[in-house]
């Protein structure tokens, strides 16, 4: 399924959700709306898109098979990399934290394994050091975008401000 397609399935389930939950939100629900026409949303679609294909490109066999160059074009390519002024140290630093063979073999698993999504995920963040929740909830949603969402400070302010969870 398409990141659009998914975009516009998650969107239309949580604009039916909100409307029919109080009067006070439907300025935010127009301006996203508004939003949704521009150009601005349109690249930034392309963007997300580009981002799950070259995410999805990521099969088990090439995973295994990555440099320390490509693992740092994975790293860096995140959202959740952005904030770091000198990307470089982050892999850096991620690649002294921990082997270069763990860090393929756990995101080959992360990605790819058979277990369940959320044993995937503990797994990682157990046995990767340097990357946490937001990077590792990104990585799974580019790949698996109907199967969970990021999990980062963004996400949780604006659960909480819809009231759809209690921090």
């Amino acid at each position: 399924m398409s990141c659009q397609r998914v975009a516009r399935s998650w969107r239309g389930s949580v604009l039916a959700y909100l409307s029919g939950r109080s009067t006070e939100y439907g300025e935010h629900i127009r301006m996203f709306n508004k939003y949704a026409k521009t150009e601005d949303f349109k690249r930034d679609m392309k963007d997300r898109e580009e981002r799950s294909k070259f995410y999805q490109s990521l099969s088990k066999e090439r995973l295994q098979s990555i440099t320390e160059f490509e693992l740092g074009e994975i790293i860096l390519r995140l959202w959740a990399s952005q904030l770091w002024g000198n990307k470089e140290y982050l892999v850096q630093k991620l690649l002294a934290d921990n082997t270069l063979d763990t860090i393929k073999e756990k995101l080959s698993d992360l990605l790819w394994g058979e277990d369940p999504i959320e044993r995937r995920y503990e797994g990682f963040l157990r046995r990767v050091k340097g990357l946490g929740p937001a990077s590792i909830t990104e990585l799974l949603s580019h790949v698996h975008p109907t199967e969970g969402g990021i999990w980062n400070d963004k996400a949780r302010k604006a659960l909480t401000f819809w009231d759809v969870i209690d921090v």
